[in-house]
Formats: C-alpha cells, structure tokens, sequence
C-alpha cells in the first residue's frame, strides 16, 4: 500500500507516495540532494531546475549502462545453462549405454 513520506531536497520540500520504508526514500533523496550540490559548486551559474535536469540526465545514463550491464551478464548466464545442459544430457546418455552394457554383461 502506497503511503506519503516527506522529505527535503536542496530546500525544497517534497512529498513521495512510495511503498518503501522512509529511510530508502530519504536515502534516495540525500543522494540525489549530494549530487545537486556537487553539480552546484561545478556550475555556478545553472539554475536549480538546470541542475534538477543535469541530475536526471546522469542518472538516466547510470541507469542505462547498468541495464545494460544487466542484458549482458544474462546473455552469458543464459549461455552458461545451455553448455551445462548439453554436458549433463551427454553424461545422461553415457549413464544409459553404461547401463545397457551392464545389462548385456548380465544376460550372457
């Protein structure tokens, strides 16, 4: 269930309906109140709504190298399972001809 917490962003108050506990979202909002201020002391003349959408941009960026980081490491994962399911099928198959075998030995 989705409920209000507030917080304070470089001044300015905001309230965030989430499902997360507060600390998470103060914890989001300490970060992204970090990364204004550093931008600020970089870019002394930027506007706060400038600032605002440098922000956003970074993490946009951030958030699309790691989805893509993400993409790749479940090709290679996916990949993985298709070798390790080859070689216990082969060792599957040998368990079966082994078997035969002991059964031939058997019957003769």
């Amino acid at each position: 269930m989705k409920r209000r917490v507030d917080v304070t962003v470089m001044g300015l108050p905001l309230s965030v309906r989430t499902e997360r506990d507060d600390a998470w979202v103060h914890g989001l909002a300490a970060q992204v109140g970090r990364r204004l201020e550093e931008l600020r002391r970089g870019a002394k003349n930027a506007t706060t709504q400038q600032l605002a959408v440098l922000v956003a941009l970074n993490l946009a960026e951030e958030l699309a190298e790691e989805r893509e980081k993400t993409a790749e490491l479940t090709e290679v994962a996916q990949a993985t399972l298709v070798r390790v399911r080859a070689a216990l099928e082969a060792l599957s198959a040998e368990d079966v001809d082994e078997a035969e075998e002991d059964v031939v030995v058997a019957e003769a």
